[in-house]
């Protein structure tokens, strides 16, 4: 079987030095990019194929939400292999993430195994050039949740994007690309999203459901309990670089 997965939506944002990477993506009509918790940053193409995909599936397209993270347990399942780490369960580590999909590709079930799709919980975007953000994002059914006090890469490009009228674009300090997703607790706040009805992200809808804010708000505090966060010093990184040294250019375990 053969899984072709991008990681993320196509970067929307030039490059104004060596120093950082730019590209000239397009996800139009969704909103964002790489980098931004909106759909045009974490919705991406992919595809499965192969001797193992069942004859009645071929061809056909599913709507249903997966994460990259689920290829893991999937091929775990196909190769006949637990995919528990119970090395990190020793260490008091959080259990691994990952949800079998094979059911839902080879059409043995037709409702998909995730209803609750964590994007991002509390992570910043920061460089010694760019301005240090925290956002959380979440879907859960039909509706997305995001919150933070500025998120960047917020707007639509366009059909024809980018184009020299444009430059510079999508510049993480341009105040015209961030919006404020505050949250005010019991009275709701952030931006939600029916992604059903408005997958281009248009429309937040926070204020008409506080209720729902309240629930997915809820499901978001119990994401940040087992939530994994490296420490803040570099420690990690230079034991994970010593190992890389070790493997030969290769990456292993280095915790």
């Amino acid at each position: 079987m053969l899984v072709f997965s991008a990681d993320n939506g196509g970067p929307v944002y030039w490059s104004p030095g060596s120093w950082f990477g730019g590209g000239g993506a397009n996800n139009w009509p969704l909103k964002g990019g790489k980098a931004s918790p909106w759909e045009g940053g974490v919705r991406a193409s992919a595809f499965v194929s192969g001797g193992l995909v069942p004859q009645a599936q071929r061809g056909t397209k599913l709507e249903d939400k997966v994460h990259v993270a689920d290829w893991y347990a999937t091929f775990c399942a196909l190769a006949g292999v637990d995919p528990t780490d119970h090395a990190a369960a020793a260490a008091g580590l959080p259990p691994v993430d990952s949800i079998n999909l094979w059911p839902l590709l080879s059409g043995a079930n037709t409702t998909a195994p995730r209803d609750v799709l964590p994007l991002v919980v509390d992570v910043g975007l920061g460089h010694a050039k760019i301005p240090l953000v925290n956002y959380s994002a979440l879907i859960v059914g039909d509706w997305k949740w995001v919150v933070g006090l500025a998120i960047v890469q917020s707007f639509h490009q366009g059909p024809q994007f980018p184009n020299a009228s444009l430059i510079p674009y999508g510049e993480f300090t341009n105040k015209s690309y961030i919006q404020h997703c505050p949250d005010l607790g019991p009275l709701g706040g952030g931006c939600l999203y029916n992604l059903a009805t408005d997958p281009n992200e248009l429309e937040n809808v926070a204020e008409r459901h506080i209720k729902v804010v309240k629930q997915i708000r809820e499901q978001l505090d119990a994401l940040r309990v087992t939530k994994y966060q490296l420490p803040s010093d570099t420690s990690q990184e230079k034991a994970c670089l010593a190992k890389k040294d070790e493997y030969g250019n290769f990456y292993g375990p280095w915790l």
